[in-house]
């Protein structure tokens, strides 16, 4: 990371006959949004280089709490849930959500049953970065075998804009 960003990423130059050209709209006028452009991505990559306002950066399960820091270097990955955890933690990092966005993350058990859910008011704002999470302590036995799965959805007026779902398997 560099600069005051607020999330990683990278920067690159583009040049083509010693000339620096945008490889995502070439021959578009410098500061203008005209459809004169063309993309120099090869048809094979273009359509997962495509803009997207929102998305997932980072998700998982973890077994305790959840910082932007210990998802941002991996930390929160290391400690993955075994039978005997403390607890069962499925944590989303997302990046570009807009105003009046919706998130819901649901944490279900091996029968389908929902163990936690994390669902924030809607956004007041453009968020650069976001970090959600649900979990649960374990009662006084072991987890019971199986996948939980963890459903990460965001909506805004009722349509749902980005979804995820992952699992984990505790044998």
């Amino acid at each position: 990371m560099s600069g005051l960003t607020e999330y990683p990423h990278l920067h690159f130059v583009v040049r083509r006959g010693g000339k620096v050209i945008d490889p995502f709209a070439d021959g578009r006028t410098p500061g203008a949004c005209n459809g004169n452009a063309e993309s120099q991505w090869h048809e094979s990559v273009r359509a997962q280089l495509a803009y997207s306002p929102r998305t997932i950066l980072n998700f998982g399960f973890t077994t305790g709490s959840v910082t932007t820091e210990s998802v941002e270097t991996g930390v929160a990955l290391q400690h993955q849930p075994t039978m005997d955890s403390e607890a069962i933690v499925a944590f989303v990092r997302t990046i570009g959500l807009k105003a009046g966005d919706v998130q819901t993350l649901t944490l279900r058990d091996p029968a389908g049953k929902v163990l936690a859910e994390n669902r924030p008011v809607a956004l007041d704002r453009n968020k650069a970065q976001f970090v959600l999470f649900s979990g649960k302590k374990r009662a006084k036995r072991d987890w019971d075998r199986g996948f939980y799965t963890a459903t990460y959805v965001v909506k805004q007026e009722d349509q749902s804009l980005l979804e995820k779902q992952f699992q984990l398997e505790l044998r």
